[in-house]
C-alpha cells in the first residue's frame, strides 16, 4: 500500500516547482494525454491535477467519474499507459503517477512525446526515429536494404557455404525458400527484397553497399596510439571479415611451439588463445551499434596488449553486473545466425569462455570497457629472452650454448647479454632504463653489456643521439640461424 502524501511533502513539491519528473494543472483538460504520454516514454512522473502553472493550490473536485476520465485518456494512447491515482484529499489534489514504460514508444492523438527538462516536448519524424534508435527500439539488422539488388549482390556460394556450415540439409533450386527460412529475406511480387542481416552474410562484397561494416586491424609501435606500423581494412562479408581479422592477429602476435608425443610436427599456439582472440571477434560485429554508420569495428594491437573494440556500450536493458551471465543481443537475427554456425555456441556463455581460455594460458585477465564503446583488451606477457630462445621458430637449438662458448661468457652474464640482445632485437622501442628496470640490474652493468655487444660487432647505433636506436648487425642474424 503507498504511503498518503502529507501537506508537508505537498509544500516542498510546490517550492521546487515543476521539473523533468514533476508536472502542475489545474484540470484534467484535452492535453493531459501529452503529458501522460511524454513521463512513459521517458523515465516516468508525476501529474498534479489542481495545481496552478504558479505552484499554487486551487483543487479540484476529485470524483469517480474524473478518474475514469483520465482513465480513458491513459487507454486511448498507442499503445495505453498504466497509471495509478493518490489523493491529497483535504486540499483537493489528485496526482496521477505515470511509471516509465517498457513499451516504448507511446503515442497519442497529437502525436509523439517526451519530457525535456519542466517540459513536454513533441517529436518530429527524425526525432521520433532518434529516439527509437536510443532506446534500441530499431533492430538495424531486420530492417530493409533498399540499396541491395538481389540479382547484381547476392553471393549463392556464401549462402550454399553457410547451409554446409550450419549442417542444414537444403536444394539448390529454392533459393529463395532458403533465405525466406533464414529470414534474411522475402519475395515481393517480382522483387526479392533483402533485409541487413542477408547483406552482411551474403553480400559478394559489403563495400558495394555499406562502408561502416567493416573491421579496422591495425599494428601500432609500442603502447600508444601513435605510429601505425600496419592497417589493413576487410569488408567482404561479416563472416570473411572475421577470418580476416583473426589472420590478421596471427601474423603479428607470437607464436610458441609445443611437441605432443607421438605427434611428428610442433603444434603451434598463439600467446593469446586464439579462440578467445575469435569469440572476441565475433562479439564485436554481433553485438556492435551498426545504426551510427560512421564508426568501424577496432583491433589495434601494441606491444602489451590487443584492443578490440565496437560502437555500442552495453545493450539496453543489461546492467554492468549481469554482463557475462545474462545475454541481451543488440542485433537479435545477427545473433541468431551466429549461433547456426557454431560462432556463438549458446547465448551469453561466450565471456565466460574468453575468460576461462585466457586464464589457462597464464595471462592477466580480460579487461573490460563500457562507454559509448564496448572494448576487450588482451594482455600479452613481457619478452622473455629466455622464451624466444627455446620458442622462435628463426633461433637454431644450440643458440644459447653456442654463444656462450662463441663469446666465452657463461651463468648469469650469458642470460642478461642473450636478454639484452633479443629485446633489441625485438622491441619496437628498446629502452636502455626499461630493461635494467626490468631485469633487475644497474644502469652501469647494462651500459658494459652494450659495450661488450658493440665491441663484438653484435649491435650499433643508428641515427641522432637523441632520437636513434640500438638495431643488430648482420653477424648477429648469421650467428642465431647458425
Amino acid at each position: 500500500m503507498k504511503k498518503a502524501i502529507t501537506l508537508k511533502t505537498l509544500k516542498s513539491v510546490l517550492r521546487k516547482g515543476e521539473d523533468y519528473k514533476t508536472e502542475f494543472k489545474e484540470r484534467a483538460d484535452k492535453n493531459l494525454d501529452r503529458e501522460i504520454v511524454a513521463f512513459a516514454n521517458s523515465s516516468g512522473g508525476k501529474i498534479y491535477i489542481g495545481i496552478t502553472d504558479e505552484s499554487k493550490i486551487k483543487g479540484v473536485s476529485i470524483t469517480n467519474k474524473l478518474k475514469s476520465k483520465i482513465q480513458d485518456i491513459a487507454n486511448n494512447c498507442d499503445p495505453k499507459v498504466p497509471i495509478s491515482f493518490q489523493e491529497i484529499k483535504k486540499e483537493k489534489v489528485l496526482i496521477i503517477e505515470v511509471k516509465e514504460s517498457e513499451k516504448k514508444p507511446h503515442r497519442c492523438t497529437l502525436g509523439f512525446f517526451i519530457r525535456s527538462g519542466a517540459s513536454t516536448q513533441k517529436l518530429n519524424a527524425a526525432e521520433t526515429r532518434n529516439f527509437m534508435e536510443e532506446e534500441g527500439l530499431i533492430d538495424f539488422d531486420r530492417v530493409r536494404c533498399r540499396e541491395f539488388d538481389y540479382k547484381k549482390h547476392f553471393d549463392k556460394g556464401k549462402l550454399f557455404k553457410f547451409l554446409d556450415k550450419a549442417k542444414l540439409t537444403y536444394n539448390k533450386r529454392n533459393v529463395i525458400s532458403l533465405l525466406e527460412n533464414l529470414k534474411v529475406a522475402k519475395k515481393q511480387g517480382s522483387k526479392v527484397i533483402f533485409n541487413n542481416a542477408g547483406v552482411l552474410f551474403f553480400s559478394k562484397s559489403l563495400e558495394d553497399i555499406y562502408f561502416h561494416t567493416k573491421i579496422s586491424c591495425a599494428r601500432l609501435k609500442g603502447t600508444e596510439k601513435r605510429h601505425v606500423l600496419d592497417r589493413k581494412m576487410f569488408n567482404k562479408d561479416i563472416l570473411s571479415n572475421i577470418d580476416a581479422a583473426l589472420l590478421f592477429l596471427q601474423n603479428y602476435l607470437r607464436l610458441k611451439y609445443d611437441v605432443v608425443p607421438g605427434e611428428i610436427q610442433r603444434r603451434e599456439i598463439l600467446e593469446i588463445p586464439e579462440d578467445a582472440l575469435r569469440e572476441a571477434l565475433v562479439n564485436a560485429v554481433t553485438h556492435r551499434d551498426y545504426l551510427n554508420q560512421g564508426i568501424y569495428v577496432d583491433v589495434e594491437i601494441y606491444d602489451d596488449r590487443v584492443e578490440i573494440s565496437n560502437f555500442g556500450g552495453l545493450p539496453k536493458g543489461l546492467k554492468r553486473e549481469q554482463f557475462g551471465k545474462k545475454s541481451v543481443p543488440r542485433n537479435h537475427l545477427i545473433a541468431d545466425l551466429m549461433v547456426r554456425v557454431g560462432h556463438i555456441e549458446k547465448m551469453g556463455t561466450g565471456i565466460k569462455k574468453m575468460r576461462d581460455l585466457v586464464k589457462e594460458a597464464g595471462l592477466k585477465p580480460i579487461k573490460f570497457e563500457f562507454n559509448t564503446f564496448t572494448t576487450l583488451i588482451f594482455y600479452r606477457k613481457p619478452l622473455s629472452a629466455e622464451k624466444f630462445i627455446s620458442e622462435d621458430k628463426d633461433f637454431g637449438v644450440n643458440f644459447r650454448v653456442n654463444f656462450g662458448v662463441n663469446f666465452r661468457v657463461k651463468g648469469k652474464k650469458r642470460d642478461n647479454l642473450l636478454k639484452l640482445l633479443i629485446s633489441i632485437d625485438k622491441e619496437e622501442e628498446f629502452s636502455v632504463m626499461s630493461f635494467a628496470k626490468r631485469e633487475g640490474i644497474t644502469l652501469r652493468t647494462t651500459a658494459n653489456y652494450i659495450k661488450f655487444l658493440k665491441d663484438n660487432n653484435l649491435i650499433y647505433f643508428e641515427g641522432a643521439p637523441k632520437t636513434g636506436r640500438y638495431k643488430v648487425t648482420e653477424k648477429y642474424k648469421k650467428l642465431k640461424i647458425s
